[in-house]
């Protein structure tokens, strides 16, 4: 395989800026090849990736040679590296058009008997959804507290060691991702959050500037809030922290629950239900990357570290379509369309559409190079930072 010593491009990559610095030429090298090849297949599937190897790459290989490289790049267990390198990566190409809305997420899956269950932050950007940071969490059920926590600090730290402003981000989440002790940590992180509440939860309340001794049903306390005419009480965590329950209508059509229940330390109540319903942005994530997009779901990599490489490749992939549909001017070239049920949407999605681009511009490898060069380039000049050089 082209090694860093035959590919300048790479190595030019490598002058721009130090944020690939976690990994060696020849790895980042690797995972670009993988990551051209599931772009001309639309599948991360590594035996239909390794068709594709020859066009990008231009060498001749036989193809167990090809799946074998493929495979090492899974097999070094030490999945952090790719992740954190791709994090860096991801966070400069998009930070000039993030909002500052962090969504939290699983998505789920079998391989075999076994379930993959990918707990996901990411950040919204130009109205999607992208990811920064990935566990997969080896079992089923709903990931705790503690798991919540640790993923979200790595986050928070590789941020900061980017060297990239960090703003006050709004964590939006469902209701399973819930726990007292998770919403006190938020608050000591500096982070707002609206969370949506399961109905029969129950919690003290500060009412007239007194705490009441015994805790109360969410239900109970939304029928109170009707007949008072209130649009809001104050609920008390840990008998601690004083944090708004916020109750809005359910605008779902086949919704069983008329209300959503939600839990904010915002103080402006008025953006709460705009803000919860970005939180469908991460499902859009999910599909592109699954049925819509690269076919997730298709591969048979098991293991933890696996799942994180794999997940960083197409984090990476992703966003670069993104990005070229960003640059391409989305908003003004997809036009709206009308449905039937009267909501107005584009008639392609920013992903669809920049993969559409981007395709073309990187069938191989010396294409890919090329426009990661670019890009880089791009948001050197553009937006000054101040870590980056060029010679």
């Amino acid at each position: 395989m082209v090694t860093i010593k035959t590919s300048p491009l790479l190595a030019k990559i490598a002058q721009i800026s130090t944020i690939i610095e976690h990994l060696r030429d020849g790895k980042i090298y690797t995972i670009l090849v993988l990551a051209c090849c599931i772009l001309r297949c639309r599948s991360c599937c590594l035996n239909h990736c390794k068709v594709e190897h020859e066009c990008v790459t231009g060498e001749k290989a036989k193809s167990s040679t090809v799946y074998g490289r493929f495979k090492r790049i899974f097999q070094t267990g030490k999945g952090a590296k790719v992740h954190k390198t791709v994090f860096v990566l991801i966070l400069h190409l998009v930070y000039p058009f993030i909002s500052p809305y962090l969504i939290v997420d699983r998505t789920e899956f079998t391989i075999g008997d076994r379930w993959v269950n990918l707990l996901v932050f990411g950040v919204v950007c130009k109205g999607v959804l992208i990811p920064l940071v990935w566990q997969d969490l080896g079992k089923r059920k709903s990931s705790s507290q503690k798991e919540r926590l640790i993923l979200l600090d790595k986050l928070l730290a590789w941020w900061k060691a980017s060297g990239l402003p960090r703003p006050t981000l709004s964590l939006l989440g469902d209701r399973e991702f819930i726990g007292q002790t998770w919403l006190m940590a938020l608050q000591r992180r500096g982070l707002t959050f609206v969370i949506r509440l399961k109905t029969n939860l129950r919690f003290k309340v500060w009412y007239k500037g007194d705490l009441k001794d015994r805790t109360i049903r969410l239900k109970v306390l939304e029928k109170y809030m009707h007949k008072k005419g209130l649009n809001h009480m104050e609920i008390v965590i840990l008998d601690e922290l004083i944090l708004n329950f916020v109750v809005v209508p359910n605008d779902d059509a086949n919704a069983k629950e008329p209300f959503i229940y939600l839990i904010t330390n915002l103080d402006d109540l008025s953006k709460v239900a705009t803000l919860y319903r970005k939180r469908w942005q991460i499902e859009c994530c999910f599909k592109h990357l699954k049925s819509n997009g690269f076919d997730l779901e298709k591969t048979a990599l098991e293991g933890a570290h696996k799942q994180e490489i794999l997940f960083s490749i197409l984090a990476l992939t992703y966003v670069l379509a993104i990005m070229e549909g960003i640059l391409n001017d989305y908003d003004d070239t997809v036009k709206q369309r009308t449905f039937s049920n009267g909501k107005t949407y584009r008639e392609k999605s920013l992903f669809v559409f920049g993969l559409e681009i981007l395709k073309p511009k990187v069938d191989n490898m010396k294409l890919l190079l090329r426009h990661l060069k670019q890009l880089l380039i791009f948001c050197l000049k553009q937006f000054k930072y101040p870590h980056f050089y060029y010679t």
